[in-house]
């Protein structure tokens, strides 16, 4: 067995051995004797029972106490019969218990300011105790005391035994002040068991000091047992201090304690009045046995009451109020019942009308507090700052406001607590909280109470909150489950409002990308007229580079025909299931040309781009040089690095669509004037399709010219008319020099001027019809005529040659493409002046042939 283990059974032992001593040493002991004998053991074993959970120092000063005492009870065994050695022992031994009486008293359990002020008086007692204990061994020594039995009356015969028993009263008097001293409540409460041990002890010293002042004789025996009754309180109660598991207990085993002594003194004295007032005949034992302690039974139970009313903190009124809150909370199931079942009685407690306990929720944030009337209300308000940070810190620990005021001048960090706690007016303030988690808390009001919390209503307090915290945080999750229910809902009505706009947004989308496909679906039902060599052989080109995955360039007047041959180069890549998209560059101007290319996103009526919507298939972009610079750069970078993203940022998406631009004139010189990307051309150039003009290509006209009066008619709402013979014949010898749009247009005036169901020579344009009459001058030699006659006759065989190229009918007759076309511009503005005159002539049936 470990040193540690061994040292606290050293003094049981000595005890035993002297106990065994003396009672070897002469006559019998008889009962009493033993009894003592006894006693002055279980006083060193005592000490035993605190466990080894107590403090050590004052665990060894409460065992060396016990052995003294018991040392005290071996010498009043036998004194007659003792040896010198044992017998100065047990003499000395009652200094030096009242000395150490006295520094238990001052250091343990806590040590307040008032009493550290007093600490000479440790030093008086201890030195008192030396120095009685040496007067006592010279007296044995010397024979200066008498050395026969111990005598009652003769207590100044034993000065360390006076000693002792004065130091009793002394160290009840250092103990009782401790709660104005400031002493927390757990000291309080380990300082009533002390109190409880040296009570009886210095009542009785005060009824022998009294006895003794009447003169009235006190027997040796009813002393020794006194002495021993004494000291086995007062040790008693010193180890039940050091023991921290009996600290809650401390109040109502004092409670109980006074009314049971109460009860006795209250039976005894009855008993003796009974006895000498009324001369009867003894009773039964049995029956007076049964009617004593029945009266004594009731007797007890009314003054327990009564001490509860008067030894209990505040009359008890705290401790009845956290009972009944406790007892109504069973049936709360709401945040009203709760506060209303604790705030009411806390509202009593306190003998204040105005006392205001508050309860308070940290989620939902809610404060409970109680009318005039009593009635309890909840609102929503948050707790103080202040306090839920010293709640958050110590979610277990209770505020207490008196230990805190005391601390204000040494602690400013704690200056915005107090300051709540006296805004308040609480008297402390106790955490709810679950599983580590702070849910709330509950103000206790002070009301008219200017003591502080003891620890038997703090831990009825906590006991209180337990229950509480239960059920604030069963409320409170269900409050949180209906308020996250309700945003769940009302999340819920605004996702379907954000799901119908975007339904909505989405059939918009929808729409637009169905227009965008229907106008290439519109144009792949027009089939692509190549009755000609030139369409023939253009189309043949456009079905060899259709499977390439290369930018194609369409040029040439003819927009349907150009339309119509993209369709062709989309059906025959392999892409002829995928989305064929169609922009018009001239229709978005500057910005809106990157965006309609490329997509927005930040934008409330952000969509996708042309790109986007095409993706996997073919976007056509008719008259791209009509796009924006950037835009044309942008489309540069997305062709060559096959991604883009909007233009408003965001993430890049693959760019996987064909792109089929066209173009009505050449990108070389738009290139040098600055006004189109090189980059973008040098992309589009390498598969370039021209269309051929419709001079060179006869035989397509009879079918465009079908197509036109079609297309001209459904678009007026009218019935498909036919074309008579001549007019026919004019139709077709006509060169059409600006191509499909100038066909376009005159069979839509000619559609518009038309009176019956087919066309004829006066329903077409003057121009027209001037073409068509013979020029004997110009029939007789080519170099027939005027100079401005055969200059126009040798642009027009030229740009005949040329197939319609003015660059290509430049370079064959040897002039620049700037001079060609100035003088290509005033032939053409002078053949329109002439049609003019020619319609505004006196002649009535040229009048009604241009009407």
């Amino acid at each position: 067995m470990r040193q540690g283990r061994i040292a606290p059974l050293l003094g049981p032992a000595a005890v035993a051995y002297a106990a065994a001593y003396v009672a070897a040493s002469g006559e019998p002991l008889g009962a009493f004797g033993i009894a003592l004998g006894i006693a002055s053991l279980a006083l060193t074993v005592a000490p035993l029972a605190s466990g080894w959970r107590a403090d050590p120092e004052p665990r060894r000063r409460v065992r060396l106490l016990g052995l003294l005492a018991g040392l005290l009870l071996v010498g009043a065994m036998r004194p007659a019969t003792m040896p010198m050695g044992l017998a100065v022992l047990t003499g000395s031994a009652g200094a030096l218990f009242g000395g150490l009486l006295i520094d238990l008293a001052l250091d343990v359990p806590d040590r307040p300011a008032a009493l550290v002020r007093l600490r000479w008086i440790r030093a008086v007692a201890y030195t008192v105790a030396i120095l009685v204990t040496l007067l006592q061994v010279a007296s044995f020594a010397f024979g200066w005391l008498e050395l026969g039995p111990l005598r009652p009356p003769d207590l100044a015969a034993h000065p360390a035994r006076a000693f002792g028993a004065l130091c009793v009263p002394l160290a009840l008097l250092l103990r009782l002040p401790r709660r104005r001293m400031g002493s927390a409540p757990e000291a309080l409460a380990s300082n009533a068991w002390a109190i409880i041990g040296l009570l009886p002890a210095a009542g009785g010293a005060v009824v022998l000091a009294v006895l003794r002042l009447c003169g009235l004789p006190i027997a040796a025996d009813s002393l020794s047992g006194f002495v021993a009754c004494a000291l086995l309180g007062v040790v008693g109660g010193h180890v039940l201090m050091i023991d921290a598991r009996r600290r809650l207990s401390a109040g109502g085993a004092a409670r109980s304690l006074v009314a049971a002594l109460l009860t006795l003194t209250a039976v005894v004295a009855a008993a003796v009045l009974v006895a000498g007032a009324f001369a009867v005949e003894a009773a039964p034992t049995a029956l007076a046995v049964t009617l004593t302690l029945l009266v004594a039974g009731g007797v007890y139970q009314l003054l327990r009451l009564g001490m509860r009313r008067t030894m209990a903190p505040f009359a008890g009124r705290l401790l009845d109020a956290l009972g009944r809150a406790r007892a109504q909370l069973a049936g709360a199931g709401t945040m009203e019942d709760i506060a209303q079942a604790v705030l009411f009685p806390l509202r009593e407690a306190g003998r204040d009308a105005r006392a205001q306990p508050l309860l308070f929720t940290v989620e939902p944030a809610l404060r409970a507090h109680l009318d005039g009337a009593g009635q309890a209300h909840v609102s929503v308000a948050g707790m103080p700052p202040a306090l839920i940070s010293a709640l958050a810190a110590a979610p277990s620990d209770i505020v207490l406001r008196e230990p805190l005021e005391a601390r204000r001048v040494r602690r400013p960090d704690l200056r915005p607590l107090i300051d709540v706690l006296s805004e308040l007016d609480a008297l402390c303030v106790a955490p709810l909280s679950n599983e580590g988690e702070l849910e709330g808390a509950l103000v206790v009001p002070r009301g008219r109470r200017r003591s502080g919390l003891t620890l038997e209503e703090l831990a009825s307090l906590r006991s209180l909150c337990v229950l509480l915290s239960t059920l604030t945080a069963f409320v409170c999750a269900h409050a949180r489950a209906q308020r996250r229910a309700s945003q769940a809902a009302r999340h819920h009505s605004e996702a379907e409002e954000r799901i119908e706009r975007i339904k909505l947004e989405l059939e918009r989308r929808r729409s637009e990308i169905a227009l965008l496909r229907r106008a290439g679906s519109d144009l792949q039902r027009q089939n692509l007229v190549s009755y000609s060599p030139a369409m023939q052989e253009l189309v043949a080109r456009a079905l060899r580079v259709a499977p390439l995955e290369t930018p194609v360039l369409l040029c040439g007047e003819g927009q349907q025909a150009i339309g119509s041959l993209a369709q062709l180069l989309h059906l025959e890549s392999g892409r002829g299931d995928e989305p064929f998209v169609v922009g018009d560059c001239v229709i978005v101007r500057g910005e809106a040309g990157a965006s309609a290319l490329f997509g927005r996103r930040a934008d409330p009526g952000s969509h996708a781009g042309w790109l986007q919507l095409a993706e996997g298939g073919s976007l056509l972009l008719l008259d791209v040089p009509a796009l924006a610079l950037d835009a044309q750069r942008r489309l540069a970078q997305a062709v060559s690095g096959h991604q883009a993203c909007p233009v408003d940022g965001g993430s890049h998406y693959p760019v996987h669509a064909r792109i089929i631009a066209t173009a009505r004139v050449d990108l070389e010189p738009l290139v040098g004037t600055g006004v189109f990307d090189a980059e973008l051309a040098r992309w589009l150039s390498p598969l370039r399709l021209e269309l051929p003009p419709l001079g060179e290509r006869p035989e397509d006209l009879p079918s465009l010219l079908l197509l036109a009066v079609d297309r001209a008619c459904r678009a007026r709402g009218r019935p498909v008319a036919g074309i008579e013979p001549e007019a026919h014949k004019l139709l077709i010898r006509y060169p059409w020099p600006d191509g499909e749009l100038e066909l376009q247009s005159v069979l839509e005036r000619a559609v518009d001027s038309l009176q019956g169901t087919r066309l004829r020579v006066e329903d077409l344009p003057a121009r027209l019809r001037a073409s068509s009459r013979p020029e004997q001058s110009a029939q007789d030699h080519p170099l027939t005529g005027s100079y401005d006659t055969v200059e126009r006759r040798l642009l027009e065989h030229a740009l005949a040659r040329a197939h319609g190229n003015k660059s290509e009918a430049a370079r064959l007759l040897g002039l620049k493409r700037t001079t060609f076309l100035d003088k290509y511009r005033r032939y053409k503005t002078g053949q329109e002046a002439q049609s003019a005159v020619e319609g505004n002539g006196e002649s009535p049936q040229r009048r009604e042939a241009e009407a």
